[in-house]
């Protein structure tokens, strides 16, 4: 009978040794895993971002950069942490009230800017604006060339920057105070300038030559309606008055109404002469005429000279023949010589209708 709680002690001191094993199991359990999540390294943010306290973005090669007037270097990394948003590790904002989302918001919006190869810019203290790159070197170069801090603020509040129409003119006399333009800026709206005045000079140019081929274009109709008038003309006189079939080119011939056509004749190959010289030097002012002939090809670019030639040899020609004009055959080649400037009249008439009128 004696053993019996003997027994019982024995069992109830393994029970209670049980449970205390299995508490000071669950407590080392407990500190092991502690342990274990204290010296494992933070889970990644996000795919393709460093870990630790400022998360960085991948390197861009596009866009450009200017920070209170100063270019900076590609490539671009943009990065930030709770509370700031840099540039290649240049402080470019900071966030309010240590907003995570706010510089996570501002940090994704410049990279989507440079990745569209825009230009971004940051004046003073959380104003960060963007645009086309043209229209930054544009508002950049004339910043840095301004007179004034007040016309500053004019330029840049008149201009289409994104990002920036909440700014008041209060905080851009504070940003704009510390605007320093970068001398390789500067130069760029220089040479940007130089070559808008240059295309500007070279518009300038093609308008007035357009107005040149214009104002050329309207003497050649009204030079047309009078070579229309000149070939109605010698087609009576030609017609009417046919050359008579005769060997012998020496005869005279002093028949009044021969001597008058030949007369008419004679006037309108002058006037067909200046005709021709008149319509000659409109064409080549266009630039879509080229001279050919080899007598006048090297006068071409010499009007007067060429004029002269003209008007000389016409005088003289005509002049010949009218000292000849009892001969018969001084008739027939002033008819002829008519005939053939009423051809070319018509040649004439028909190119300035088609190309030009």
């Amino acid at each position: 009978m004696p053993r019996l709680p003997i027994v019982l002690y024995a069992a109830l001191i393994s029970v209670l040794g049980q449970s205390a094993s299995g508490e000071e199991l669950e407590l080392l359990n407990a500190d092991s895993t502690s342990n274990v999540v204290s010296t494992e390294s933070p889970p990644a943010l996000s795919p393709g971002l460093d870990n630790g306290p400022e998360i960085r973005g991948i390197e861009i090669q596009r866009g450009t950069v200017v920070l209170r007037g100063q270019r900076l270097e590609s490539p671009y990394v943009v990065s930030r942490t709770d509370q700031l948003v840099l540039i290649n590790g240049e402080v470019i904002a900071v966030a309010a009230d240590d907003s995570v989302f706010e510089s996570r918001e501002l940090m994704a919006r410049i990279e989507r800017q440079l990745l569209n190869d825009k230009c971004v810019m940051a004046f003073g203290e959380n104003i960060v604006a963007s645009g086309d790159d043209e229209e930054c070197i544009l508002l950049l170069g004339t910043l840095a060339v301004a007179d004034s801090l007040h016309r500053k603020i004019e330029l840049i509040v008149q201009s289409n920057l994104k990002g920036v129409t909440h700014v008041t003119t209060a905080e851009w006399q504070t940003a704009l105070k510390e605007f320093v333009p970068d001398d390789t800026l500067t130069q760029q709206y220089l040479e940007y300038e130089s070559e808008m005045q240059s295309m500007d000079a070279v518009s300038g140019d093609e308008a007035d030559a357009g107005l040149q081929v214009h104002d050329s274009t309207r003497t050649m109709y009204g030079l047309s309606v009078f070579g229309m008038l000149l070939i109605a003309l010698s087609a009576g006189t030609l017609l009417g008055n046919p050359p008579k079939n005769s060997g012998n080119w020496s005869r005279i011939v002093n028949s009044p109404r021969t001597l008058t056509a030949m007369q008419r004749c004679l006037v309108l190959v002058a006037a067909y002469s200046l005709f021709d010289l008149v319509a000659t030097l409109l064409a080549l002012k266009t630039g879509y005429v080229e001279e050919i002939n080899p007598l006048g090809v090297g006068l071409i670019l010499a009007p007067a000279a060429l004029a002269a030639f003209k008007i000389s040899a016409t005088c003289l020609g005509t002049g010949l023949l009218w000292r000849l004009k009892h001969y018969h055959g001084a008739q027939v080649a002033s008819w002829w010589l008519c005939m053939i400037l009423t051809l070319v009249t018509v040649r004439w008439v028909t190119v300035q209708s088609l190309f030009f009128v």
